[in-house]
């Protein structure tokens, strides 16, 4: 027996404990940014070219991952923005969590298309 009054106008998980919403591809998106922050920019991760063909929404999940991140500086983003291209994205939802984490973290390129 679910009690729907509390698990729709209550604060907390679901009452049956059973609802995961991870993926093969959140955790994808997840590793891939956390990959890029603890190599602080020196380098690539292996196999980063795959963020290309997410869709908006494991993107966001990656620059989400990026902005949470304290360690996210402005050598990760320039590599990431070396290997994929982010200051130049037309994707609205990527631009807002991109833009955001580089005016905060002072990353020149974005100040002009912000």
């Amino acid at each position: 027996m679910v009690d729907y009054e509390t698990w729709i106008y209550k604060v907390g998980g679901d009452p049956t404990g059973s609802l995961n919403f991870m993926t093969t591809n959140i955790q994808t998106a997840v590793n891939l940014a956390n990959s890029y922050v603890s190599l602080g920019g020196a380098s690539s991760p292996p196999g980063f070219s795959v963020y290309n063909s997410w869709i908006s929404n494991l993107k966001v999940i990656f620059h989400q991952t990026l902005l949470y991140n304290l360690a996210t500086n402005t050598a990760v983003m320039a590599r990431i923005d070396s290997d994929l291209s982010v200051t130049q994205t037309l994707d609205p939802e990527v631009r807002e969590r991109w833009y955001t984490l580089g005016l905060y973290l002072n990353y020149n390129p974005v100040f002009a298309p912000t």
